[in-house]
């Protein structure tokens, strides 16, 4: 019993000296460490082109083969960037980076923008994959970017009338719950209809008939209902609205009409935009502007 109880004694204070000395230590330890990492080259040794790398959401930059680890400004490929510490960490001046790889890249604060989904950078709509980079010359959800990563409905002629239009009724700092009103404001004012007898078959998708009446619009400068939800359409989509869809149904309680309308689900919930009607038979604007199904002026019929 006596030999157990010096034995355990004896382990205690073999623990309590050697936690002494680890516990003495660890800013050495640390900081070597770091002084090992920040000296190290990140990027991997051998023959790399010139540019610019991102690894992990933080870039780098290469110039004449080698890394530049060496605080301060410099300018590579015609893009101001900074080396903000000796790991080689750049900042890079811009809105878009390619990287010596060719992918592209949001860059906020000089830093890249690795958060995913859809973003506006400039005048144009772009979205950012899970892993950082640009969605370029793919889809996402319904939405299409082009080569270079730009939004794009898929007619060159729609994408600058549209632009077009967002220029002259946007501002700068804008949310994009007022520009969607800005936008219905747009179409609510200066539609100009036109009705003919070419209606759209019940719930006939979007996708089938909403570049037809929208190049009409475009074209004649007038139009009917169908011309007025795809001029939404498109315009709502273009500020980051992809569940924006053009419907064709009805309205009307017992006698029933063919009609063109938005629709915007929002949280789950349909919201009926309809500027054309809003401007023909309600009293103030807005009257239907997002508006639930329960709580438009009239019986909405949708597929």
């Amino acid at each position: 019993m006596k030999r157990a109880c010096l034995c355990a004694v004896s382990f205690f204070l073999i623990c309590l000296v050697l936690f002494s000395l680890t516990a003495s230590v660890p800013t050495r330890i640390y900081a070597a460490k770091d002084e090992r990492t920040a000296s190290a080259s990140v990027l991997p040794s051998g023959s790399l082109r010139d540019g610019f790398y991102v690894v992990h959401g933080c870039i780098y930059a290469v110039r004449e083969g080698q890394q530049i680890c060496t605080a301060g400004s410099f300018t590579l490929n015609g893009m101001e960037a900074e080396c903000t510490d000796a790991g080689g960490v750049c900042k890079v001046k811009g809105e878009i980076l390619t990287d010596a790889d060719g992918n592209r890249y949001c860059l906020k604060d000089g830093r890249v923008w690795t958060k995913p989904g859809l973003v506006e950078i400039g005048d144009d709509l772009y979205c950012i994959r899970r892993d950082g980079r640009l969605l370029c010359g793919g889809s996402w959800r319904t939405m299409q970017f082009d080569e270079t990563g730009k939004y794009t409905s898929g007619s060159k002629e729609i994408d600058e009338y549209v632009d077009a239009i967002l220029k002259e009724i946007l501002e700068p700092g804008m949310t994009r719950e007022e520009k969607l009103w800005a936008c219905y404001c747009y179409v609510y004012r200066s539609m100009e209809y036109r009705g003919n007898n070419n209606h759209v078959p019940f719930g006939k998708d979007c996708s089938k008939w909403s570049e037809m009446y929208m190049l009409r619009l475009i074209e004649q400068g007038k139009g009917n209902c169908y011309c007025f939800a795809s001029e939404m359409y498109y315009l709502v989509r273009r500020i980051g609205y992809p569940q924006a869809r053009a419907v064709s149904g009805q309205i009307g309680d017992t006698k029933r009409a063919d009609h063109g309308w938005l629709e915007l689900t929002l949280d789950g919930v349909p919201h009926v935009l309809d500027p054309e009607l809003d401007a023909k038979r309600c009293e103030n604007m807005g009257d239907i502007f997002l508006k639930t199904y329960m709580d438009t002026p009239w019986a909405y019929w949708r597929p």
